[in-house]
């Protein structure tokens, strides 16, 4: 029994240690609050590396997910919504979508000190506008 105990506490030891290791480790690669720029180092980072892959996914989960979540505000049926300005076609991919980000980013006049989600809807915005 006391091996047992012994031993589901030493499960749990290095349960812990690993989670506070790879807390530690994402608190760095995804940021809590994410600027602009940053969101564009990840969406171009290069696929050839196993963290510039993880830094891809991250970018694509991202954009799509504001774009689901502006999508979303359209159910309340606020027209005055940055949402009612955005029609994303049907069957665009997440890497479409983050290719228009990667656009509307890299140019001059984008401010990438303000947070990522808002200049991805501004991306969004410009890049898929409703003609109705």
């Amino acid at each position: 029994m006391k091996f047992f105990i012994s031993s589901l506490l030493g499960l749990f030891g290095c349960a812990t240690a690993l989670a506070q290791g790879s807390a530690e480790d994402s608190q760095g690669f995804f940021p809590q609050r994410l600027s602009a720029r940053e969101l564009l180092t990840h969406c171009a980072s290069s696929s050839m590396t196993d963290r510039g892959r993880q830094q891809q996914r991250y970018c694509l989960g991202f954009v799509s997910g504001v774009e689901e979540a502006l999508r979303l505000s359209l159910s309340g049926g606020s027209t005055a919504s940055p949402a009612a300005r955005i029609c994303v076609p049907e069957g665009e991919s997440a890497r479409g979508m983050a290719d228009a980000y990667i656009r509307y980013a890299g140019r001059r006049t984008t401010d990438l000190a303000k947070p990522a989600a808002l200049v991805v809807a501004e991306a969004l915005e410009g890049s898929y506008p409703c003609t109705r």
